[in-house]
């Protein structure tokens, strides 16, 4: 076994501990890349998919919706799901298992809200955000290919491991 493996409750730890450095953490670009380090491990961990690439290519609008609790009542109750009942998607989860929809956790819900509050005040993140964009973007608005993404977790373990000593992740 390779030995940056970890089980499944360390997993867990490490983004609860990856949320505490965020909540502690001052300082614009600081705050932004612990920000953009709770996203990935909420995403990688709180709803694993099938595929590593349904989250690759969460595309808002479009792979990654909003739906609210009640449509006649508070557009900012609800919560987002992933969509993956468009043919046209051609993810290979939709493709072997079907169309399928999955609400997303809460927590997940909280911090993308995060995201996008922090973009339309200004922020500029590693992943940019447009209205139509990917959740994941590169920074001209791509999605990021298989072998760029996956140095993404890698690049999230490096921050959280020189600012939060307590976080160590690795594989998922």
């Amino acid at each position: 076994r390779d030995v940056n493996w970890m089980e499944w409750p360390q997993v867990q730890e490490t983004r609860m501990n990856a949320i505490e450095a965020y909540e502690a953490t001052t300082g614009t670009a600081q705050r932004r890349k612990a920000l953009v380090d709770v996203l990935v491990l909420c995403a990688l961990t709180l709803l694993p998919p099938d595929r590593v690439g349904v989250i690759r290519l969460l595309k808002h609008g479009y792979t990654l919706k909003w739906e609210a609790n009640d449509p006649e009542g508070d557009a900012e109750a609800g919560s987002y799901y992933i969509d993956l009942t468009d043919r046209n998607a051609r993810h290979k989860t939709s493709r072997f298992y079907g169309p399928a929809c999955t609400k997303l956790p809460p927590l997940f819900c909280e911090y993308i809200k995060i995201y996008i509050a922090a973009q339309d005040q200004g922020a500029q993140f590693e992943f940019e955000y447009e209205p139509e964009g990917y959740l994941f973007a590169t920074k001209d608005g791509r999605a990021h290919g298989v072998s760029a993404w996956t140095k993404v977790p890698g690049a999230t373990r490096y921050s959280l491991k020189n600012r939060h000593h307590r976080c160590a992740p690795t594989h998922y």
